[in-house]
């Protein structure tokens, strides 16, 4: 426990002499952060709500996912994906028992609502149709999705560029640290010298 104390008041100091590598590396990993995330898409996530007044939440889950709910969200949607792009943008799951979350993302709020009512329409129309193994089964729309959430551009470059600031200290204070030397960085007085 005392060997600690000085090596961790070495590294410290270490650390603190380079300080301008230290320094360049934050700057570095900063403007990337911040350029990256300026670059990635903003994406909103819309979320709907189905009603199920049946207890086969699985089946429902993947019936929504299937092609044929799919290709009917295609139809309503302006503009119009394709039907893998469109399995990639949206979620299925269960809140409870009876209630089915549809949610789908998108670049804008308003494309990402869309998506999402489009998703839940299309799955009620199915399960409404005559061809339906489901025929009698009233699934009704609980929540259409009004209000997409999702990061501003602004608040996304904020993000990025914190995480970069916090990344490029630490891999600055890693670089100095792994290259140091010993016989070159002069020790204050105050700390003892390492046994060679």
């Amino acid at each position: 426990m005392r060997q600690l104390a000085p090596d961790l008041r070495r590294s410290i100091w270490i650390v603190r002499r380079h300080g301008a590598l230290v320094g360049i590396a934050i700057a570095v990993g900063l403007l990337a952060g911040a350029l990256f995330a300026a670059f990635s898409p903003v994406r909103f996530t819309g979320t709907a709500l189905v009603m199920l007044p049946r207890s086969d939440v699985v089946n429902a889950v993947a019936v929504t996912r299937s092609d044929p709910v799919l290709a009917g969200a295609l139809l309503r949607e302006s503009p119009a994906a394709s039907l893998t792009a469109l399995r990639g943008e949206v979620q299925v799951k269960t809140l409870t028992g009876d209630v089915l979350s549809v949610s789908a993302t998108a670049r804008t709020a308003a494309q990402a609502e869309l998506t999402a009512n489009a998703l839940a329409d299309s799955y009620i129309g199915y399960i409404r149709s005559p061809g339906s193994s489901a025929v009698g089964v009233q699934e009704q729309l609980l929540v259409p999705a009004t209000s997409a959430t999702g990061l501003t551009l602004q608040v996304q470059v904020l993000v990025g560029a914190v995480l970069g600031l916090v990344a490029g200290a630490l891999i600055g204070a890693a670089a100095v640290l792994a290259s140091r030397r010993p016989v070159h960085d002069r020790l204050p007085a105050c700390l003892p010298r390492p046994p060679l």
